[in-house]
């Protein structure tokens, strides 16, 4: 059974509270979506030829719209060879 009394401090509930700027949200936004779709190199930053833009959500919903975009022609990676007119 468990007791009736209750305690100023319980050790069974943990908590923690954090903040973040907004300015930080929005890096570890854009970040994250550069990550996920590939476009950093082996040192996090973002690779030649991206850019991004990030605003507001609409509506009530609100949130943030993240636009991530690359022009592979700034890249220094290779790219795929056209493909033959015979393979087709």
């Amino acid at each position: 059974m468990s007791d009736p009394r209750r305690y100023l401090i319980d050790p069974n509930i943990v908590m923690h509270r954090g903040s973040i700027a907004e300015d930080d949200l929005k890096v570890r936004l854009v970040t994250d979506a550069l990550e996920q779709a590939g476009w950093t190199g082996a040192d996090g930053k973002p690779l030649n030829g991206v850019s991004w833009s990030i605003r507001r959500g609409a509506g009530r919903r609100g949130g943030y719209e993240i636009e991530i975009r690359r022009d592979i022609r700034l890249s220094n990676q290779s790219r795929l060879p056209k493909p033959d007119a015979a393979d087709g």
